[in-house]
């Protein structure tokens, strides 16, 4: 058997793993073994509480890790990441907006007020990159952080003016990046745009390739730069927006998976089933562990995510190995 069989057997098998177990870890005293009871209360944890939340976590996984592999090739930039570059932060702010007017019901309007947040901040940075040309493309990051710095800071403002509202509890815990949320109408939303990131990843691994040799170089290929440009970030602005919508912005893990799976298996058409894998596994993994590091309420994922991608994210800039391989 193939090593890459091989380790797709064993990482499907971890996610597994891991997903039983975090079907027994909460504040109730209820575990996998109670699947089977008639008990309405342990039904209840299990199949409307702990299960949405375990499969909203990998499939948020899956799809940032797709957004972030997306950014990193469209902008030639391995350092491009949703969180990084402030498409999360505007969605973030979209969506807050949007929870903030209607009282919080769930609904699609979230998506659609996350979705126009990721666009206003991806329209800046291909804005900021025309500017600046082929020389500022690591510039582009300086001003995500920027934007998205100012955008969460108008969000703070925001939230201390409704400081009296019962809905700001719950949205400042969704700000951290949060599961808590998590229903089956969520995964329902999420899962057709899984299911097409798989088909159109791979049909785009040519196009997106173009763009590593640069710009003006793509373009004596025969490639439409300016047009993959704005596609490619839309699809990413959509898949960031429903994520955040749903999870809340949860940072790095755009940033980190693309570059474990490029140091693994190398860059090639069907990469794009490591990013969901690896993506998907890591986000769950975090959610779970959340779940024992801070008994039995657990502790956000995205603040998990968060201490682990900022040494990351310090240590590809201490090595300055910006380059693809």
């Amino acid at each position: 058997m193939k090593k890459d069989s091989l380790i797709a057997i064993g990482l499907l098998g971890c996610t597994a793993l891991t997903f039983l177990i975090g079907l027994s870890v909460g504040s109730a005293d209820t575990s996998i073994m109670d699947v089977w009871n008639d008990d309405i209360f342990d039904q209840l944890v299990l199949f409307q509480l702990r299960m949405p939340r375990l499969l909203l976590a990998w499939e948020v996984g899956a799809l940032l890790a797709v957004a972030g592999s997306v950014m990193q090739r469209v902008l030639n930039n391995p350092l491009a990441d949703p969180y990084i570059l402030g498409s999360a932060a505007g969605a973030s702010f979209g969506a807050a907006m949007v929870r903030l007017a209607i009282g919080g019901t769930f609904i699609l309007l979230p998506s659609v007020g996350a979705f126009a947040g990721a666009m206003f901040s991806v329209f800046i940075i291909l804005l900021i990159s025309r500017l600046m040309g082929a020389s500022g493309r690591h510039q582009i990051l300086l001003a995500g952080v920027a934007i998205s710095s100012f955008l969460m800071a108008l969000l703070s403002f925001i939230y201390y003016l409704h400081a009296g509202d019962n809905i700001l509890k719950t949205l400042i815990f969704w700000s951290f990046g949060s599961f808590e949320m998590a229903d089956w109408t969520g995964i329902s939303i999420l899962l057709p745009l899984l299911a097409v990131t798989l088909v159109l990843q791979p049909l785009w691994h040519k196009q997106l390739g173009l763009m590593l040799l640069g710009e003006d170089r793509a373009e004596q290929l025969g490639q439409n730069t300016n047009a993959l440009r704005w596609q490619a970030l839309l699809f990413s602005a959509v898949l960031v927006a429903f994520c955040v919508a749903q999870a809340g912005p949860i940072g790095f893990v755009g940033l980190m998976v693309p570059h474990w799976v490029r140091s693994l298996f190398g860059m090639h058409r069907f990469s794009v089933g490591w990013e969901v894998l690896i993506g998907g596994y890591l986000l769950l993994l975090a959610e779970v562990m959340s779940r024992f590091l801070v008994y039995p309420a657990g502790l956000p994922p995205g603040i998990m995510t968060a201490m682990m991608g900022v040494p990351f994210f310090v240590y590809l800039l201490i090595r300055k190995k910006y380059n693809f391989q």
